[in-house]
């Protein structure tokens, strides 16, 4: 997963108007069947055990077990995006911390982190490690956060927060990439919107320019771009355009009812 630094994204619909893609059946249908029930409370009756247990077979690098149901193969497939979530919030702790450890302050949070050329010193590991095992262990009561009565920054700790705080989640092929002053503007070919609902067939962001060769001509990506201008860029290809596509529309349904009204 890439996690980049949005800047100003401008992500702005080419094409001519009325003749978008419609995608309108994903974003309303999400992902149903998950085996997970409410009781008077507002509690889960059932499902819990299974749903933690989900998360510890993600975290060992267990395989979904043959002949799952949908039930069990959406409670993986949310495991696995809050996992990845999860990585994502602990690497940009780590880049903050190696800001403050080199002593040029914190660390861009838009530091590419799927080609991770940069340089970690032993404190912050330490200190990154430290908070993915807090995580882990106190599980996905963690990473799934209620809708209402959390903070902004907190929800974005879970799957349904990154979808919630997210203007325009979308997945199609790398039209092309053209310099644009100190950034790099990306024209990305739409065929599936996962938010809004559907939207032009092409549609535009902008990255740092030395990120403009994780996004050549033809390649396949999922892009999640947030509300907030600054807030890093989610940028996701090969295998994990499927596994995020399906955390996402999973974490769709939840997401309506959040609140994302700053970044962090």
């Amino acid at each position: 997963m890439t996690v980049r630094r949005g800047g100003e994204d401008g992500v702005t619909g080419s094409g001519a108007e009325g003749n978008g893609v419609d995608r309108s059946g994903v974003e309303e249908s999400g992902v149903a069947g998950s085996g997970m029930r409410e009781n008077g409370s507002g509690r889960r009756a059932d499902g819990a055990d299974a749903a933690d247990g989900a998360l510890m077979a993600i975290l060992l690098g267990e395989p979904v077990p043959e002949g799952a149901d949908a039930g069990t193969r959406a409670r993986y497939a949310a495991a696995a995006g809050d996992v990845r979530v999860l990585r994502a919030q602990v690497r940009l702790i780590g880049d903050a911390l190696a800001g403050e450890v080199t002593g040029g302050g914190p660390a861009v949070p838009g530091a590419a982190i799927r080609p991770a050329a940069r340089r970690w010193r032993p404190r912050t590991w330490v200190l990154a490690a430290s908070v993915a095992v807090l995580v882990s262990a106190a599980g996905v009561g963690v990473l799934r956060v209620a809708a209402g009565g959390e903070d902004e920054g907190a929800a974005k700790l879970s799957s349904e927060g990154v979808v919630a705080c997210a203007r325009v989640i979308a997945e199609g092929t790398v039209a092309r990439a053209e310099p644009d002053g100190e950034r790099t503007r990306v024209v990305l070919a739409v065929d599936r919107y996962l938010k809004p609902a559907r939207g032009p067939e092409e549609t535009e962001f902008s990255v740092p320019r030395e990120e403009a060769a994780f996004f050549g001509a033809g390649e396949r990506i999922l892009v999640s771009i947030s509300r907030f201008p600054d807030e890093p860029v989610l940028h996701f290809t090969g295998a994990e355009v499927a596994t995020t596509r399906e955390w996402m529309q999973a974490a769709l349904p939840a997401s309506r009812g959040m609140a994302c009204d700053s970044p962090g």
